[in-house]
């Protein structure tokens, strides 16, 4: 493994690495997250990819690929069989960039396992293409399009592509997703054979709950279900019992970052979280009277 992150060594950097690596082709795994690489640097990754098989993980998060970088790494990946793991969150690669990373996909060629697109404002075009993309695609196993402004329509056409595919784990944060949008995929979930969902950050409110903890439960693949900061009121006696019943079948994390006390729900039971006194938050767990502790 080579790791470069945080080193700054921009388009200049990374064309000379790339140059040198042409000579030493045993690198499986290369990291230059934060390195302010642009297009010229993603061009010189992409003309090394060919070159060096046995490269398997290539991390790029938060660098600024762009549309033009990421267009230009899409055409390779589109016909390379081993790369398995590629993380460009991050990059401002909006609709265009979307839409070159989703014709990537599309390739039976494209052996991308597990990809990264979280934080990069790809619209819902774009993820449009990348269901049709997920659906007739053999490869790929775990999808981030987080924080990309996908909307409820987007989500449901990702989790009807799960049905035709391999997909086992899809995060889907911050995704404008509301109460009707989990209410469809919640009537999805029984039927996949996904085994992990990321919906933290979507208001989907006690609604979304309330479906969500009755398909769950009807899904014997579901392994671990995301669902803090969803704008649910917890200290409801009706969310209250969705989250029990959810809790007792599943590993769900249900937390909050303002809360003073964060635990995931493991070994089904359910914890708790107070302020240190003031009014309850609005988290993912039960809220405890005042004075009481874990």
């Amino acid at each position: 493994m080579i790791d470069l992150s945080f080193h700054g060594i921009g388009d200049q950097g990374v064309a000379h690495l790339a140059e040198a690596l042409q000579y030493n082709p045993r690198v499986r795994e290369l990291r230059l997250d934060s390195n302010r690489v642009q297009k010229q640097g993603a061009t010189a990754l992409a003309q090394l990819l060919p070159l060096v098989p046995v490269l398997e993980e290539l991390h790029l998060r938060d660098n600024l690929l762009g549309a033009e970088g990421m267009t230009a790494l899409a055409k390779v990946l589109a016909t390379h069989i081993h790369l398995r793991v590629l993380d460009v969150s991050g990059n401002a690669i909006g609709p265009q960039g979307g839409l070159a990373i989703a014709n990537a996909l599309g390739s039976p060629l494209c052996g991308v396992q597990k990809l990264n697109l979280d934080l990069n404002e790809i619209g819902t075009q774009a993820g449009f293409a990348l269901a049709a993309a997920v659906q007739n695609n053999e490869e790929l196993l775990q999808l981030n399009v987080g924080r990309n402004g996908l909307g409820d329509a987007v989500a449901q056409a990702l989790l009807g592509a799960v049905q035709g595919s391999r997909l086992e784990h899809l995060n889907l944060q911050s995704n404008n997703i509301g109460p009707s949008g989990a209410s469809a995929i919640a009537l999805m979930l029984p039927s996949l054979s996904l085994r992990g969902l990321s919906l933290r950050g979507n208001a989907i409110g006690d609604e979304g709950l309330h479906s969500l903890s009755e398909a769950i439960t009807q899904n014997q693949h579901f392994t671990s279900l995301e669902l803090d900061s969803c704008d649910y009121e917890p200290s409801t006696q009706s969310s209250g019992s969705y989250l029990r019943n959810l809790t007792q079948a599943k590993n769900v994390l249900l937390s909050s970052s303002r809360c003073t006390n964060i635990q995931s729900i493991l070994n089904r039971n359910i914890q708790s979280c107070t302020d240190g006194g003031a009014a309850p938050h609005r988290c993912g767990s039960f809220v405890l009277p005042q004075g009481s502790s874990n």
